[in-house]
């Protein structure tokens, strides 16, 4: 004899099942995306790590080391220490922004050539600023 608890039991796993399914993209496609740019051999070698946070409705949410409200000049310091003390002219600096600019242009056309992505929303990423200690209260 089966006891009473268990269908309701069943049911519930079932239905959270069917929620997740319905309302939360399958995060296996995200994980192979991330691979992509994990072993791209150009963005391995690179100091920052683009990845995919989220997929919905075709637009997928990617992390940046640099945005509008934060110079590049914080996340250049970050990934090229050396050049923390340069003038935002310099060749070494101009030519680390183009290096970047390269790069996330490269991370966008993996993103983008996966089926279910549109278009790209770049996302500041606040832990890694944070975690390389760059003060982003003001953000």
């Amino acid at each position: 004899m089966m006891k009473k608890w268990l269908i309701p039991l069943f049911l519930g796993i079932y239905v959270l099942l069917m929620v997740k399914m319905i309302f939360f993209k399958d995060p296996a496609e995200i994980r192979a995306i991330n691979t992509q740019l994990q072993t791209n051999t150009e963005l391995a070698k690179y100091p920052y790590k683009f990845r995919v946070i989220k997929i919905e409705d075709g637009v997928a949410t990617v992390t940046s080391p640099r945005s509008a409200k934060v110079s590049v000049l914080h996340a250049l310091s970050i990934i090229h220490p050396e050049y923390s003390l340069k003038s935002s002219d310099s060749p070494e600096i101009i030519a680390a922004q183009k290096e970047l600019a390269q790069l996330q242009e490269t991370a966008a056309d993996i993103i983008k050539a996966a089926p279910d992505v549109s278009r790209i929303n770049w996302q500041i990423d606040k832990a890694w600023l944070e975690s390389n200690g760059i003060d982003i209260s003001y953000m």
